[in-house]
């Protein structure tokens, strides 16, 4: 088997899962999953937190999971899911069959910050290479999941991300343009995101201690010491924050079911 077969590693993922399995790239290292889920669902215009929102019959916290688990084969997932709705969540997961024995959902944090820090701190301390996933991006692709985990063996952070198309421009708080940006330079950030585990944790919490506040745990990593590096990924991999992208997932999704 490819990456040296070890049948303790098998017991997350179901049998309906192995068949749709690549190679693993991880060899026998240890890999961790967290997905910060705590999102509200304001802006899609929902009262119910934005993971727990049902994309075709699925939750998008489910289908980002489903992604997860059918690119690599994880020992562990932990779901950082609102305070309120972790029985929710924990219908979500076992709605696609992944056993929640090998599955934990915990309280998030007030920040995604936060609670990405409590996830890694819900993994084991066996966890060698960890992927952060954004519960409201459910169409990753397996390939860059796969090849994030490569660059993260190397003891390197890796991020997905896409070619900026428009252009970009900054500004100052009163709205007046200060700087166009050389657009060839500019990339925009997605999930998944990989990284050696001791690493991440460590530079989790040290921004803790001190305070320190990023947008992206690529950031904190870089922020820590670490070299970060890129996974090309597709525009496809989008985050669900309006209805409008909701309505996108879902004719996508429906494309790649008829495929």
């Amino acid at each position: 088997m490819p990456g040296g077969f070890n049948p303790r590693r098998v017991s997350l993922l179901p049998s309906s899962f192995h068949s749709m399995m690549s190679s693993d790239p991880s060899g026998s290292t240890h890999i961790g999953v967290v997905i910060p889920a705590a999102g509200s669902g304001s802006r899609l215009g929902n009262d119910q937190p934005k993971s727990l929102i049902p994309l075709l019959g699925k939750s998008l916290l489910g289908w980002s999971l489903e992604a997860i688990a059918r690119a690599v084969i994880c020992e562990e997932i932990v779901v950082a899911a609102p305070e309120g709705a972790l029985q929710e969540a924990a219908a979500a997961v076992d709605s696609i069959g992944l056993p929640l024995s090998r599955v934990r959902v915990i309280p998030g944090g007030d920040e995604r910050q936060d609670s990405v820090r409590l996830g890694l701190e819900a993994l084991t301390t066996e966890c060698g290479v960890v992927i952060i996933h954004d519960a409201a991006r459910p169409l990753v692709a397996a390939d860059v999941v796969r090849r994030s985990v490569e660059i993260a063996l190397t003891g390197e952070g890796a991020i997905a991300a896409v070619p900026a198309k428009d252009t970009i421009i900054q500004s100052d708080s009163q709205e007046y343009v200060m700087d166009y940006p050389n657009r060839s330079e500019l990339w925009m950030v997605q999930t998944p995101q990989t990284f050696p585990y001791p690493e991440i944790i460590a530079a989790h919490r040290k921004a803790a201690e001190q305070g320190h506040h990023v947008t992206d745990d690529g950031a904190l990593f870089l922020w820590a010491g670490g070299k970060v590096r890129m996974v090309l990924s597709d525009y496809t991999n989008l985050k669900i924050t309006t209805p409008e992208d909701l309505h996108v997932a879902e004719t996508l999704l429906k494309e790649r079911q008829c495929e």
